[in-house]
């Protein structure tokens, strides 16, 4: 956000703010000033910035000086508002797109300006204590921005079918996707030159806008290759000029890239997977009165895609088209060498559920199917690469219930970690057990679980790997409050 914008903001906050405070209304303030109705509303919704001869009868107006309302600095009571405005937190968050507009927020803020002033202070806090980045308020963001969608978005699922009917092609490959991207669009393709660096081997794909050329790790399955020429493609197709340029985004500096980027993964999605196909697919499934992998193999092997493109797409599709969206979606990685779990991806629809990622380095619960998927497909060893369960979790001390199936996978040739999880947790209601009749499947293993260790309260879990620190913290607290109310 340029300076004069910050400026603009300010000014606006401090008009409404004073002329609230004197219980002057808009038509009080118009007659006083000489400024019109309009005008005003435009000045407190920062659209305009008056001149000088404006400025100086608004201060007049609300009986301050010309130099006290121009200034951006405040005191004390109004500080922590004029931080937020001009940090980079209000520059980033795309508050439009969740239909919260600069004039809607100073209506909050000159409501209660204390209790707002110290939750204001309160996340400035936080967000300095544990580092927490542009990158990721972007990416909270955009779950955000999934969440109110339902994580289904029907333009797209559109244009996807439109380019599919284009394409006029019974079975796609990247042969096949790579001519597409040329003919139409002079992008060609480069196979080769990005592992015969060393300090790229980890690279997926770069988009070159200088030679107009897609970079693509040839090690790569044949899966991913498509998915990543599909979402090239895409950002073709949709015409979308803000972009990044490197699958994995490096370039953090406005939201808008980071939705595009997930706009384009999207699209490419619904390309390998169509929307008509998938709902007959899970119809099939939600229709068994018996668990069974099999049907989820099926559509692995159908539709040539990985597992995390799969479970990511009925995400889309049980939303979409059977109202099912109270559930989470979680991706794990483990590192054998250092038995280290990290979640690495996390959506949450209609609500906040119990499983979420803990940045304190805890140890996630072990009666996970997420964890407990992987530990089995370690122990069978060579001959399994993919496992594929269902299982009923019940959060201890909660009522919270999760349908959760998961797919875990040996990973080829990465360096970082050699295995992951993807885990898609249903909430166990009435309106789920309508649609999923293989919940009540007797022979579905069910099991008390916990969100991390340190949190647990099942003192006799043998899956526990560390002590439940932060119960025994907590009980060493009580103990001592529970002395302290004993003196005389």
């Amino acid at each position: 956000m340029e300076q004069d914008r910050i400026i603009k903001l300010i000014f606006a906050f401090k008009v409404k703010y004073y002329r609230t405070i004197k219980n002057a209304s808009y038509q009080e303030l118009s007659e006083k000033s000489g400024i019109s109705l309009s005008y005003l509303h435009d000045i407190e919704k920062a659209k305009k910035y008056p001149t000088p001869s404006k400025i100086n009868a608004l201060a007049s107006a609300l009986g301050m000086p010309y130099d006290e309302l121009v200034s951006t600095t405040v005191d004390k009571r109004l500080q922590p508002i004029v931080d937020l405005i001009a940090s980079d937190f209000f520059q980033i968050f795309p508050m439009e797109m969740f239909g919260l507009t600069p004039s809607a927020l100073f209506d909050l803020f000159t409501e209660m300006p204390d209790k707002i002033n110290a939750f204001i202070s309160t996340l400035f806090k936080i967000a300095r204590t544990y580092s927490v980045s542009k990158e990721n308020f972007y990416v909270a963001a955009l779950r955000s921005y999934q969440d109110f969608y339902d994580n289904y978005f029907g333009e797209l699922e559109i244009a996807a079918t439109n380019f599919m009917k284009s394409l006029d092609k019974e079975e796609i490959s990247s042969k096949v996707l790579k001519q597409f991207l040329y003919d139409n669009y002079g992008v060609s393709s480069d196979m080769d030159q990005i592992n015969a660096f060393v300090d790229l081997k980890g690279l997926r794909s770069y988009y070159s806008v200088k030679y107009n050329k897609l970079y693509i790790n040839n090690e790569l399955s044949e899966e991913r290759i498509m998915f990543l020429l599909l979402r090239e493609i895409a950002f073709q197709y949709l015409q979308i000029k803000t972009r990044p340029y490197f699958t994995t985004i490096l370039e953090t500096d406005n939201f808008e890239k980071i939705l595009n980027n997930f706009k384009s993964s999207y699209f490419a999605s619904a390309c390998l997977m169509p929307e008509k196909k998938m709902i007959s697919d899970i119809r099939k499934v939600t229709t068994q009165s018996r668990w069974s992998s099999d049907l989820f193999f099926e559509m692995l092997k159908r539709y040539k895609v990985t597992p995390e493109m799969l479970m990511q797409r009925i995400t889309n599709i049980v939303s979409g088209h059977f109202g099912i969206n109270n559930l989470f979606f979680i991706r794990l990685h483990h590192d054998t060498e250092r038995k280290h779990y990290r979640m690495s991806k996390e959506i949450h629809l209609s609500r906040l559920h119990s499983p979420y990622s803990s940045e304190m380095d805890e140890h996630y619960c072990r009666r996970w199917l997420s964890v407990g998927l992987v530990e089995e497909l370690k122990q069978k060893g060579a001959d399994h690469d993919i496992l594929i369960d269902a299982q009923i979790s019940q959060y201890n001390d909660t009522p919270n219930s999760y349908f959760c199936i998961t797919v875990a996978y040996k990973e080829q040739r990465n360096p970082v970690f050699d295995y992951t999880s993807i885990t898609i947790g249903f909430y166990m209601d009435n309106h789920l057990r309508a649609h999923f009749k293989m919940v009540d499947d007797p022979k579905v293993q069910q099991k008390i679980v916990h969100t991390t260790c340190e949190r647990c309260n099942i003192m006799d879990c043998t899956e526990r790997v560390v002590p439940p620190t932060i119960i025994f913290n907590k009980e060493k607290n009580d103990t001592l409050l529970k002395a302290v109310s004993k003196l005389s």
